[in-house]
């Protein structure tokens, strides 16, 4: 028997097509500007990731180099820089102008805890970080605006805790997010 006459349909039409490639489009035209401005214009998270960066590397520096390494702090002016504890008073200043980091507008820092040394408002804090690659135990407070984050550095932990408000303590039993970096 020939088939003439009849033609098998598979596919999509242009029509079809053409409907939902507009309701994608649409769609992304609804969620790109929202995901965008989390994703590139979140300063605090973008501060959390790089302390968390930051003290990963100095735990690895302090290791490999068999020497102490610090993160300064400084409150009042809004940022960090890391050096050698066995610097020079002149390369120290040379490593703060050079390499400090400057918290962006809005984010701040607003206290450290440390066990022995207390709650730091104000002036520098400084966390060692040692040769075998150690870190003191330190808790981070962050803000901006209305949000507050804790960043918590555990002694023998290369992870940074994070807490997504402001803790004075660890909470026994509560496992914290890591920060991802």
């Amino acid at each position: 028997m020939s088939q003439t006459g009849t033609t098998k349909d598979s596919g999509f039409t242009l029509v079809e097509l053409t409907v939902v490639v507009l309701l994608i489009g649409l769609v992304l035209s609804i969620v790109l500007p929202r995901v965008r401005e989390t994703v590139l214009h979140d300063d605090l998270q973008r501060v959390i990731n790089y302390i968390a960066n930051t003290s990963r590397e100095l735990r690895n520096q302090a290791a490999r180099d068999h020497a102490d390494h610090v993160l300064i702090i400084d409150l009042n002016g809004n940022r960090l820089w890391a050096c050698r504890t066995d610097l020079s008073p002149e390369e120290k200043a040379d490593t703060v102008m050079k390499g400090s980091y400057e918290l962006p507008k809005g984010v701040r820092i607003s206290d450290i805890c440390q066990p022995g040394d207390g709650k730091t408002t104000e002036g520098e804090a400084t966390i060692t970080f040692n040769h075998q690659g150690y870190a003191e135990p330190t808790l981070i407070h962050l803000s901006e605006g209305d949000r507050e984050a804790t960043l918590y550095l555990e002694p023998f932990m290369e992870d940074v805790a994070l807490y997504e408000r402001y803790i004075e303590e660890i909470p026994p039993g509560e496992i914290p997010r890591s920060s991802p970096y």
